[in-house]
């Protein structure tokens, strides 16, 4: 049994479509500082990071003029 040429050439497509439209991006923040640093993110706030801390951030698919 054998896949219709054109239910091939379009399965590719569509699958390259849907996963570019759930890829997240995980950003990680380290104090590697010996000082407490005030770590920001826009649109999603700040947090204090004493020395060794880190904070991870994820950010939504789609989203635009964020900031770290």
């Amino acid at each position: 049994m054998s896949f219709p040429k054109s239910l091939t050439i379009l399965f590719p497509l569509l699958f390259t479509l849907l996963i570019s439209f759930t890829i997240v991006a995980t950003f990680a923040v380290l104090n590697k500082c010996s000082y407490i640093v005030w770590a920001a993110t826009k649109p999603s706030g700040g947090m204090c990071l004493d020395p060794g801390k880190s904070w991870t951030v994820n950010v939504n698919p789609g989203t635009t003029g964020a900031r770290i």
